[in-house]
């Protein structure tokens, strides 16, 4: 019974060293994953003015213009193509429309922007981009699907820091009341890239092809000491030719360590 129990606990412990040999190598994996999709992940903001287009049929009620923030996450597929959702404050307006009854809206404007951003890199600093997609557009009870699309540039300040500036398009938003509203904001903000910078491998391996070197030399030094202790050995019990056969033994030990 012993020896059958010893057995049946060693399986057991086994199993069990094995579902967390699993458990931390899932673990260990997923933090990797996690940290490769983090490094490509960046968010920032930007303030500036926004004016509204086509808002103002009558000159009075009218505030077609106002201050601006915004908010932005983005994900970078390569250095050419990234995505980018974005909270938008376009600022408080007044604006009346050409409709009978209801035609004026008072209040705030929001949208929600989701669009691929190219980018393309004037130099390791200076990147330009665009960026094309949609946007859902709020003012009140007035909502609407747009189009919207954007230019702008980038200065890389450090691998995580960099400043923007990004003129958006709001194109056409319809509803009740509001009819064929467009809306330009212009902007100046930042990004912050998440992740460190990483660091550069190549000096790793050439300190490390210079120690092995280093080591290999150690050894044929070894090895031709060895052999000498030998030469001599059986030089001193030879005859006259002692001094010749030490020169020639240092010769060969000068090529080799050369």
């Amino acid at each position: 019974m012993l020896p059958r129990c010893v057995a049946l606990c060693t399986r057991k412990r086994k199993r069990i060293m094995k579902k967390i040999a699993i458990a931390v190598a899932t673990v260990l994996a997923g933090g990797v994953i996690s940290n490769v999709a983090l490094a490509d992940t960046y968010m920032g903001g930007k303030v500036g003015y926004n004016s509204l287009n086509d808002a103002c049929y009558l000159n009075e009620p009218c505030d077609d213009d106002s201050f601006a923030a915004s908010m932005h996450l983005g994900y970078s597929f390569n250095e050419y193509v990234a995505a980018e959702y974005g909270v938008d404050y376009l600022g408080d307006f007044t604006a009346n429309f050409k409709k009978p009854g209801l035609n004026t809206v008072d209040g705030d404007l929001w949208a929600l922007t989701l669009a691929p951003k190219f980018n393309l890199p004037l130099t390791d600093s200076w990147n330009l981009f665009a960026k094309v997609g949609a946007a859902y557009m709020m003012a009140g009870d007035e909502k609407d699907f747009v189009p919207t699309g954007s230019l702008g540039a980038e200065y890389q300040i450090n691998y995580n820091w960099s400043l923007r500036a990004e003129y958006q398009r709001y194109q056409d938003m319809s509803d009740d009341v509001i009819e064929d509203m467009d809306s330009d904001f212009f902007g100046i903000g930042f990004n912050y890239k998440f992740g460190s910078e990483p660091v550069v491998q190549e000096e790793v391996v050439e300190e490390e092809a210079h120690d092995d070197e280093k080591e290999d030399k150690d050894l044929v030094k070894k090895m031709v000491k060895k052999s000498a202790l030998k030469e001599e050995e059986k030089i001193s019990s030879g005859p006259l030719k002692k001094g010749e056969e030490r020169f020639h033994l240092k010769k060969e030990e000068e090529k080799i360590l050369s």
